[in-house]
């Protein structure tokens, strides 16, 4: 089997940069001076920390890369929720809806049952938009010994 790699929806990496608005109203109330100079510090770290976590977040939305070939799927990077899944270790799979609290849009996630966790692996349609969740699915249907 051929690896196949699916990469996230690019608006996501959009979201992120939202994290930066902080940054700049505080930027905009130093710049006029309407902080007194106990808050200050208080202000710029919680931007920093803002920033920090927008820059955590949109860079582990555009290294994210899910393979699938034939020994099994792939998520990386490691530090963004990073897993490898062995096809012979894969006991069940199933495609469910989103519950709405996570996605108000609608979506499905494919659940992985594997051998070894206590929680199942869980790809997210969004995760999976280029070439699509549909395909994803087309491949672990195609593994002999996994069943729905």
């Amino acid at each position: 089997m051929e690896p196949i790699t699916f990469r996230p929806r690019r608006i996501a990496v959009g979201y992120s940069a939202l994290f930066l608005l902080p940054a700049l109203i505080v930027a905009a109330l130093l710049y006029n001076d309407l902080f007194d100079q106990e808050s200050v510090a208080l202000a710029i770290l919680l931007c920093l920390l803002l920033t920090a976590l927008g820059m955590y977040g949109g860079a582990g939305l555009l290294c994210l890369r899910i393979v699938v070939d034939g020994t099994g799927i792939r998520r990386s990077p490691w530090w963004f929720g990073g897993y490898r899944v062995q096809w012979e270790n894969v006991i069940w799979w199933s495609v469910l809806p989103l519950d709405p609290i996570d996605s108000p849009d609608g979506g499905r996630v494919l659940e992985l049952s594997v051998r070894g966790r206590f929680w199942p692996v869980r790809i997210l349609d969004f995760e999976v938009v280029r070439p699509g969740l549909d395909v994803l699915v087309e491949r672990v249907k195609a593994r002999p010994g996994v069943s729905e």
